[in-house]
């Protein structure tokens, strides 16, 4: 490779750390308004929801004030109906999934192999360095083969894991040669930018612009049909499977779980009006088998369905 080709290299590996690093840290950096904490409220909100939906469901629909019922049922709906809006907002300048997406579909030409897995110094040849662990390993006295050096098996480790998520993310087979030009598929990020306009967020955000954000009056006819609660349940699970895509897969960096550890006792006072009085076991259980079906929003499988090739290679 000429100076000329190094340099351009270079420089787009530069461009492609600071797209990361930012994307990164809206993604699940400390500010009130990144990705991640938004969602954390989010998803806890969606857990109790649910949690005391099935616990009512398990004693037939116990009476209760229809007062304190609406505002529940309709405080989850607003509450969740603009966190969605928000988390789906396109411009840029806002922390939200959809400007993330758009904003590496306006740098698609940093997206190869070269540019992706080498922009922190990782080789291109993973056999260069398996060789070198290879050769690391040291004989005692008798023969017995000793342990290879820790730092040159990390290396190897770390490179084969970075092309093997990259081999995942273009078009070629899992098992092809790989090629420094290799480009991570347009399809994929068509396939999230879909997911996050799909007719159940813009029902969502239709809702939000013309009557809970705006009340508008430009236009009485309803464009769309008004979402419904599994509207807003599906509007979550894709931005949970589109966060943990990017995280884990896309940007290679730790995704972690999708239901936050709950601070304090979750179910404390949880009794009538709002529901029956049970067992404490009861409700725990209940709880856990809500947080058990949201935290398999976050499978790999889940997730990975954005992929090109969604399988491991063994």
């Amino acid at each position: 490779m000429n100076v000329q080709n190094v340099q351009k290299v270079n420089r787009s590996r530069r461009l492609y750390r600071e797209l990361r690093a930012k994307a990164l840290d809206a993604l699940t950096g400390d500010h009130p308004n990144a990705i991640w904490n938004q969602m954390a409220r989010m998803i806890i909100d969606e857990v109790w929801f649910k949690a005391v939906i099935r616990i009512r469901e398990r004693v037939g629909q116990p009476p209760v004030n229809p007062h304190l019922w609406n505002t529940f049922i309709a405080g989850y709906a607003i509450t969740q109906s603009l966190a969605i809006r928000r988390l789906t907002e396109g411009r840029d300048g806002v922390a939200s999934l959809l400007a993330i997406v758009r904003k590496i579909r306006g740098n698609v030409a940093l997206l190869t192999r070269e540019v992706v897995v080498g922009h922190d110094g990782t080789s291109m040849d993973v056999g260069l360095l398996f060789d070198e662990m290879a050769r690391s390993v040291e004989y005692d006295v008798s023969g017995d083969v000793g342990k290879p050096d820790p730092v040159a098996t990390q290396r190897w480790s770390d490179a084969d894991h970075a092309h093997v998520a990259f081999d995942r993310l273009r078009d070629a087979e899992m098992g092809a040669p790989r090629s420094p030009v290799d480009r991570i598929s347009d399809v994929i990020l068509g396939r999230l930018e879909a997911a996050l306009t799909s007719n159940a967020i813009n029902r969502v955000r239709y809702q939000c612009d013309k009557y809970l954000a705006h009340a508008d009056l430009s236009d009485l006819s309803w464009g769309l049909s008004s979402p419904t609660y599994n509207d807003i349940h599906e509007s979550i699970q894709t931005l949970v499977e589109v966060k943990q895509f990017l995280c884990a897969d896309f940007f290679n960096h730790s995704s972690g779980s999708v239901v936050p550890t709950y601070q304090g006792d979750q179910l404390v006072d949880l009794s009538v009006p709002l529901v029956p009085l049970m067992q404490i076991e009861t409700y725990h259980e209940v709880w856990a088998e809500v947080v058990d079906e949201v935290e398999r929003w976050g499978d790999v499988e889940q997730f990975r369905r954005f992929a090109i090739h969604q399988k491991q290679p063994f």
